[in-house]
């Protein structure tokens, strides 16, 4: 009778390391997996942080290309100001010598605000 437990119980030791070495190999594996989906990650991670470092490279340059323009278009302005208040000042100059001045000439005067 001995005997017979003996087997039963080495029976039971020898299904238990099978189930052992197989839960084992099965982790492994799925560790294996588990690495190989990291590094994949990792690698799309890198190229969309590269993509996102290069996007924002490019507002940043299109931002200061705007406040370029931005500060031209305000100096234009002030130039073309500047210059109709001397145009209206010549054409002024010339009314007051008693030259002819064009009507064409006197409504750009109109838009000119001398204050």
């Amino acid at each position: 009778m001995r005997e017979i437990m003996g087997e039963t119980s080495r029976d039971k030791v020898d299904g238990l390391e099978r189930r052992l070495r197989e839960t084992t190999a099965e982790l492994e594996e799925l560790r294996e997996q588990r690495d190989t989906k990291v590094v994949a990650v990792s690698s799309q991670m890198e190229l969309q942080n590269n993509s996102l470092l290069s996007l924002n490279e490019q507002l940043r340059e299109r931002g200061d290309t705007i406040e370029g323009l931005r500060s031209e278009q305000e100096d234009l302005l002030v130039m073309l100001s500047d210059q109709e208040e001397k145009m209206a000042k010549y054409k002024g100059l010339l009314k007051g010598l008693n030259v002819a001045v064009s009507e064409d000439e006197d409504e750009d005067e109109d838009d000119v605000d001398l204050s």
